[in-house]
C-alpha cells in the first residue's frame, strides 16, 4: 500500500476504529518486545552453558600418552552437545533480529 491509499483509507476509518487499531498495535509492540528479551535471555543462558561445556570439555581432554576411553567418549558427547546448543543460538539470534527489525 503506498502512502497516499494509506492515507484514503485512515480518512475513511472513525476515530474509534483508528483508536482500536492503534491500542492493537501498541500491544503486538509490547508483546514483541518483552518475547524479544525473553529469548535475548535465553541466549545469555544458552551461551553460558555452552561455555561451561566448552570449559569442561578442557578439562576432560586426555594429556597425551594416556589411556581412557570414557574422558574420550564423555569428550566427544560434549563436543556433540556444544555444536547442537551453537546451533540453537544462531537459531534463536535469527529471530531475535527478525523480531527487532520488525519492531523497527
Amino acid at each position: 500500500m503506498t502512502s497516499a491509499q494509506e492515507k484514503r483509507t485512515m480518512k475513511k476509518l472513525s476515530r474509534g476504529e483508528l483508536e482500536e487499531r492503534y491500542m492493537s498495535v501498541l500491544d503486538e509492540n509490547v508483546f514483541l518486545k518483552k518475547h524479544t528479551r525473553n529469548q535475548e535471555e535465553r541466549i545469555k543462558k544458552l551461551a553460558a552453558k555452552m561455555l561451561r561445556l566448552s570449559q569442561d570439555a578442557k578439562k576432560t581432554q586426555l594429556a597425551p600418552g594416556e589411556s581412557g576411553g570414557l574422558a574420550l567418549h564423555d569428550t566427544e558427547e560434549a563436543k556433540r552437545r556444544i555444536l547442537v546448543l551453537e546451533q540453537q543460538k544462531g537459531q534463536l539470534v535469527a529471530r531475535m533480529k527478525a523480531m527487532k527489525h520488525q519492531l523497527g
